[in-house]
């Protein structure tokens, strides 16, 4: 019922004098993910949808590419050969959920798998939903899916 706008990092070089070839991360993707989310009290288990643009940059350190979605949730991530994980912690700003209230998320851990003209995506993390009228809520969440261009 919250939607999380996905993010993706920027790939750049990796140490010891190789560098990682970024050039297929980075671009315009189209975002086709669903989100599970589970949270204390009434708001229950949901599952969403998420979909739509997203831009992958290169990030500011060698070997790293950024995921840019529109709500400026944007998550570092560091390449190795065909996949990203993700760099460290990210706590996103607070975006309006899909019903009404808040959802600031936290995501812990991350894999992207670049495979042609398809990233596979993998995430997971905790949030606070803090619906309107109503006390804040714990939740954790996963996400699964694609981007494709």
């Amino acid at each position: 019922m919250r939607a999380l706008v996905l993010s993706v990092a920027t790939l750049a070089f990796l140490g010891c004098g190789s560098s990682v070839d970024v050039t297929p991360w980075v671009g315009s993707w189209t975002a086709s993910v669903a989100q599970t989310e589970t949270c204390s009290g009434s708001s229950g288990s949901h599952t969403d949808g998420l979909t739509g643009a997203i831009i992958i940059a290169a990030g500011p350190n060698s070997g790293t590419i950024i995921t840019e979605p529109a709500n400026g949730c944007d998550l570092t991530w560091a390449v190795s050969g065909s996949s990203a994980t993700l760099t460290a912690n990210v706590t996103c700003p607070t975006v309006p959920a899909s019903v009404p209230g808040t959802w600031a998320a936290t995501f812990t851990t991350g894999l992207l798998t670049l495979n042609g003209s398809t990233i596979g995506v993998s995430d997971s993390g905790s949030a606070i939903f803090t619906p309107t009228g109503d006390p804040a809520q714990n939740c954790t969440f996963n996400q699964s899916g694609s981007f494709s261009n």
